[in-house]
């Protein structure tokens, strides 16, 4: 979509659809990785006067790297943070680039977190993230848990602007000045969610005559809810259970319970559908074993 760059920004007003902003004095790791977005809210903590650290994780996937976390550095300086450097390899052959340097920027976060001693690490993932997250979702053919989105928290993730929105961060950076890394790969519609950004959401907004992000992110907090609560539900039997969950307890429940009890109950690394229907033929008798991922058997 268009940027209103004219608009200007009330950083009191955004900060105000961010409250986790405020929520504590705690420190937190901010991952940045010096785009408009992670920069933004890099601002955002440092108008609220939060004692946060950037920090740029280098792929080394792209040679200007170092310059990218120079501008991390110099954003940092300007609102008051320190900023850190971490470098981790990343394998460039094979198919799932974007997952593979997405677990290792969550390894390398994890670790800052636990070595500055911070209670949280802070994503800048927005509204149009989150609306991007659903639709992949669909494409993969995810049930209530991938359409519900990105949690706001979850561990010790936390996702302060999800309720914002990407152009705002772009125009509140343009006013304050601050400059910003424009990664080539975000241009790069070979990657999946840089087609659904670019292409697809465009379309769907088109052919709607409305602005599909916020539909979908709607749509995202409402499927959440439900997941939570049959979540919960699951929970309940599996305290009952006190650890020992035996067949007779989850053959008479229905079966939307049923998946999640056992999902729960196998624990991590947690198992996709095909491994939760795999156990739930073991429940209902039809077969006496199945392997599980990760060397494991029920």
């Amino acid at each position: 979509m268009d940027i209103p760059m004219d608009i200007p920004m009330d950083i009191n007003a955004l900060v105000e659809r961010a409250p986790l902003l405020t929520a504590t004095t705690d420190r937190s790791v901010i991952g940045c990785s010096g785009g408009a977005d992670s920069v933004g809210l890099l601002a955002l903590a440092g108008h609220c006067k939060r004692d946060v650290v950037a920090v740029y994780v280098n792929h080394g996937l792209r040679p200007d790297s170092e310059r990218d976390f120079e501008i991390v550095a110099a954003a940092a300086e300007r609102v008051g943070a320190a900023a850190v450097m971490v470098k981790v390899d990343v394998d460039r052959g094979g198919s799932n680039l974007e997952a593979r340097a997405r677990d290792a920027r969550f390894v390398a976060l994890e670790q800052q977190r636990a070595q500055l001693d911070a209670p949280t690490i802070w994503l800048a993932h927005t509204l149009d993230d989150q609306a991007e997250t659903v639709l992949l979702a669909m494409m993969r053919g995810s049930g209530l848990a991938g359409m519900a989105g990105m949690a706001v928290r979850r561990g010790l993730i936390e996702r302060p602007a999800l309720q914002l929105r990407r152009w705002e961060f772009v125009a509140l950076c343009a006013q304050l000045g601050i400059a910003t890394v424009d990664d080539p790969m975000n241009h790069d519609i070979r990657f999946d969610r840089v087609w659904v950004r670019n292409e697809l959401m465009a379309t769907l907004s088109e052919r709607a005559h409305r602005d599909m992000a916020g539909v979908l992110a709607r749509q995202a907090g409402i499927v959440r809810s439900d997941h939570e609560y049959l979540e919960r539900v699951a929970a309940a039997v599996l305290a009952v259970a006190n650890g020992e969950l035996a067949v007779e307890m989850v053959r008479p429940l229905d079966i939307v319970i049923a998946r999640r009890v056992m999902r729960q109950f196998i624990g991590e690394p947690p198992i996709g559908g095909k491994h939760v229907e795999a156990a739930l033929r073991v429940v209902y008798g039809e077969c006496t074993a199945v392997e599980l991922p990760n060397r494991r058997t029920l």
